[in-house]
């Protein structure tokens, strides 16, 4: 049940479904059903006796959060996500280190990465490709320095952006 480098992509539907990306398209249990089944009736994502219930990486090393970004407007309002050293891919893929799943405007491959770099603990963002990201209110241009508040706008999302490691504070 692993895919290629020793991934497992589960996935989570917009009705809470949890399912094996590599296997299913699109969710198979919403595919036959068009509601849940009623609390303590039988086990959603039962498929022969083995149940789908995260994300698994078989090789990967153990990493720290360098900082987040916690949505604060769009349909992901609410939610945080992690950054890790190096590069942090956003988009609506399941394969992004930051999937913003539920906004159909935020480019689906890349819309936008954010960079920590951490031998000069800095993060940096840049770009992707065919999209459009602002930082504090102003259309970004290629690669600009992120610093600890500021206010991301992809898509119909506005994500702020708070860092861990900054100034003195690092991991070692």
């Amino acid at each position: 049940m692993q895919g290629e480098g020793g991934v497992v992509s589960i996935i989570r539907c917009r009705k809470g479904h949890f399912y094996d990306g590599e296997i299913y398209g699109e969710c198979p249990h919403c595919r036959n059903h068009t509601e849940l089944p009623p609390e303590g009736q039988g086990e959603c994502g039962n498929r022969g006796g083995k149940i789908i219930v995260g994300t698994f990486h078989a090789d990967q090393k153990k990493q720290f959060v360098a900082g987040w970004l916690v949505c604060t407007e769009g349909p992901e309002k609410g939610r945080a996500f992690p950054l890790y050293k190096g590069r942090n891919h956003i988009g609506r893929s399941y394969k992004m280190e930051v999937c913003i799943s539920e906004d159909t405007e935020v480019g689906r491959d890349t819309h936008c990465t954010v960079i920590y770099d951490e031998r000069w603990n800095q993060f940096h963002i840049l770009e992707g490709r065919r999209t459009v990201t602002y930082r504090n209110g102003r259309r970004l241009a290629g690669q600009e320095e992120l610093t600890d508040g500021d206010i991301l706008q992809l898509g119909n999302s506005r994500l702020e952006f708070l860092a861990y490691c900054k100034e003195d504070r690092r991991w070692k």
